[in-house]
């Protein structure tokens, strides 16, 4: 399958979904257990809500303050990759511009992806997560 370009409301971020990255890839990068579960993690990192409703002024990006990457999750804490990761990253685009794009990650993932703790208190404070699943997330272990 090709890269796919997914149509998003004007206002909102541009994403891409990347071949290497899709279920049906033939290679060793992380893949997402399907396209529909790919858009629906990049619609809650950016709407800042699982209910993807746009304008809402009380959420704000599920985005790390320091890198300005953002991530996401399932509302039942389900597996979003093939292999049983929790959760999506989408690192932000070298140019403002330009499509973003993400994979799954967590566990078993590099140190290099880190959820910074202001995005976990963020999750704590708008019940995405429990304060007792923080230890869990840093561990680099399901929740």
């Amino acid at each position: 399958m090709p890269n796919i370009n997914y149509t998003r409301p004007i206002g909102r971020k541009k994403y891409i979904s990347i071949e290497k990255h899709q279920s049906t890839a033939r290679n060793k990068y992380a893949k997402w257990i399907s396209i529909n579960v790919e858009r629906d993690l990049f619609d809650y990192a950016d709407y800042g809500n699982f209910t993807k409703i746009e304008n809402n002024p009380i959420d704000i990006e599920w985005t790390c303050t320091s890198s300005n990457n953002m991530w996401s999750l399932l509302p039942n804490k389900n597996s979003v990759g093939q292999d049983n990761e929790q959760f999506g990253f989408f690192q932000r685009p070298v140019n403002d511009n330009d499509d973003w794009h993400g994979f799954p990650v967590i566990p078993f993932s590099k140190s290099r992806y880190n959820i910074s703790k202001d995005l976990l208190n963020l999750w704590v404070e708008k019940g995405v997560i429990s304060i007792d699943d923080i230890s869990s997330i840093v561990k680099r272990k399901r929740i």
